[in-house]
């Protein structure tokens, strides 16, 4: 049977800059090398409760939502995901990482298409860099 999970996950901009999160090899989702933050959604919780603690608790960060670029799915070893990626603009907070991440980096939107992140994080990006540019 296939488990069915729903997440919530965020490009943070801040200065024209993405907030992409490093996993430790020993999460869960080592695979992922560099992630974007965000996770499941917890019972009772909106998309947005889910992000927002998510946040605080992978960054220690608070955001503005300002956007929804997409909903997805996807099925990884028997585990349907679904989810929505919002764009959230920086408020405050000093980065401070979870226990799941090593390393940071505030990366230009411009070089995102450039690095060596996942497929996904780059048609994410390229999503809010066409929006941005329409404003």
């Amino acid at each position: 049977m296939t488990d069915l999970r729903v997440a919530a996950k965020a490009l943070v901009i801040k200065n024209d800059k993405v907030l992409i999160l490093k996993r430790k090899r020993t999460s869960s989702d080592a695979k992922i090398e560099w992630d974007i933050p965000g996770g499941g959604i917890e019972q009772g919780e909106s998309f947005e409760q889910a992000l927002h603690r998510e946040l605080k608790e992978e960054a220690n960060i608070s955001g503005e939502i300002i956007d929804i670029i997409r909903a997805w799915n996807c099925l990884d070893e028997n585990k349907m995901l679904y989810g929505v990626t919002f764009a959230v603009r920086y408020i405050s907070g000093d980065i401070l990482l979870s226990d799941e991440h090593e390393d940071y980096q505030w990366m230009p939107l411009s070089q995102i298409q450039s690095s060596d992140i996942a497929k996904w994080i780059k048609a994410e990006a390229a999503i809010l860099q066409k929006r941005l540019e329409q404003k």
